[in-house]
């Protein structure tokens, strides 16, 4: 698996192919998703309000297929607070890499220090 570590550029995420990966806290509202568009950021609301976030996990995920918005097949979204402890952070890493298909993917880590952990558990 080819990791390359580069700066968010969120206006050209929205042509990006393949599957995006972002982590949200327990709570939601990650920080990264403030700069998406506003389709992408209803359906993050609607995920983050639904019975299915609370029942995941830390370190768990959800999709959100064809977002409208976006060119990716799907949102991968991971609950995962803001200083999670390195076994948390692999598996989430672990869940990304479940779901991550054959295309792309696209990992919004924004500034989390635990970035390098995360991509232990996607290799």
């Amino acid at each position: 698996v080819r990791i390359d570590f580069v700066p968010v550029d969120l206006a050209a995420l929205a042509t990006a192919t393949g599957r995006i990966a972002l982590f949200a806290p327990p709570d939601g509202a990650p920080a990264v998703g403030r700069g998406l568009p506003g389709p992408v950021r209803a359906a993050l609301t609607r995920l983050f309000a639904s019975e299915g976030w609370g029942k995941l996990k830390t370190g768990e995920a959800a999709e959100i297929g064809f977002p409208a918005g976006l060119a990716a097949e799907a949102l991968i979204v991971v609950k995962l607070p803001a200083r999670a402890t390195i076994a948390e952070a692999r598996k989430a890493g672990a869940a990304v890499a479940k779901m991550r298909g054959g295309g792309d993917l696209w990992l919004l880590a924004g500034a989390r220090a635990d970035a390098a952990q995360i991509a232990f558990g996607l290799a």
